[in-house]
């Protein structure tokens, strides 16, 4: 049997890293589904829906097998993890399924492949580590009343969650990255297995610690090393990368073409050309121009006519991969990262052109 504190931390751990999962789903499936209100319902009731019937399967797991239970979900939580949340995975999962629903009205719908993403990959997930706290409870002291063992224990999962949430959103992937988010919560997971671990447990302790070995490594993989060859940048907003293209360089954001530049004339896509035509068409230079959704800078490549540009955009990574990679040089303006809607809700200069070019 556990000490209530060595069960405490594993509850805190994995209430951690539960919550993680619905970020990291979240945030893994903006590229191929979008990030509106029905996305999100979507995959918070599965995740609820999934933790719920953890709970009530936890909750009917004998005594004498809890510890082998609560080892077996964790390992098979951390194989789920960092499988089936890298972008490799998620990425084939989602073309895959608009290949094989291509053309079928219902079946065909994002939102049904997101549906079937989340009951298929992130339910059986949340479902493991929603046992956790049911069997948990059966460490509890015997003197200790039901309700107080379980308000306690629910009390600390909950916890967890509220800093996993925090943690992998504005930690964790703001600056490591979405690929070592989901690393570093599979290494949670794995240190509480070490703390289910009990020293009578010789025969299922090395196999266990060899399948948790190769989960980790594998997450690695998938989420690190491959990532790291395919992008430029993985940020909690967007996956970026830049691609030569016919006649200059493309950077792409979630998988949408958001700027090209061609690296001789320094001239963008043509409806950037046409936006510099009509700002500089009366010919008065000195110009305060403000853009809201910095893309790939493009505005601003060329000749800029003594004009001075404030560039907007949410992701703060933007600008180095710009400059490192697309541009091949400093930006032409001053650039602030911040959500465009609540700049100039608390923004009262006035400007001579406002751009608008974001979604």
């Amino acid at each position: 049997m556990f000490s209530t504190k060595r069960a405490y931390l594993i509850l805190l751990l994995e209430g951690l890293a539960s919550s993680g999962v619905q970020m990291v789903t979240i945030r893994q499936t903006v590229a191929f589904v979008g990030s509106s209100v029905l996305c999100t319902s979507i995959i918070i009731s599965c995740f609820l829906g999934a933790l719920a019937l953890g709970y009530f399967f936890g909750g009917k797991t004998a005594p004498e097998k809890f510890s082998r239970a609560l080892l077996f979900n964790l390992v098979g939580a951390i194989a789920l993890f960092g499988i089936g949340l890298s972008y490799p995975f998620v990425s084939m999962f989602f073309l895959s399924i608009a290949d094989i629903s291509y053309g079928l009205t219902i079946l065909g719908n994002p939102l049904v492949h997101l549906f079937a993403f989340c009951l298929l990959v992130m339910s059986p997930l949340v479902f493991l580590l929603g046992q956790t706290v049911p069997l948990l409870l059966n460490t509890a002291d015997q003197e200790t009343r039901k309700s107080e063992a379980a308000g306690s224990a629910t009390a600390i999962s909950t916890v967890g969650n509220v800093v996993g949430c925090l943690l992998t959103s504005l930690v964790l992937m703001y600056f490591l990255g979405v690929g070592y988010s989901i690393l570093v919560n599979c290494m949670i997971l794995s240190f509480c297995v070490l703390l289910v671990l009990r020293p009578e447990q010789t025969i299922l302790k090395p196999m266990l610690l060899s399948i948790t070995s190769l989960s980790l490594a594998v997450a690695f993989v998938a989420n690190v090393r491959m990532p790291n060859q395919l992008f430029a940048a993985t940020t909690p907003y967007s996956d970026i990368r830049v691609e030569a293209t016919d006649g200059g360089k493309r950077l792409v954001i979630n998988r949408s073409s958001a700027s090209f530049i061609d690296p001789e004339t320094r001239q963008g896509w043509p409806y950037i050309e046409m936006m510099k035509s009509a700002i500089f068409a009366d010919d008065v230079a000195g110009k305060d121009i403000l853009v809201l959704g910095a893309g790939g800078f493009t505005l601003s490549a060329e000749d800029t006519n003594g004009a001075k540009f404030t560039y907007l955009d949410i992701d703060p990574m933007l600008k180095s991969v710009a400059e490192g990679d697309f541009l091949g040089e400093p930006i032409k303006g001053d650039f602030i990262a911040q959500d465009a809607r609540a700049f100039l809700l608390t923004n009262e200069k006035r400007w001579d052109v406002i751009v608008v070019d974001l979604y």
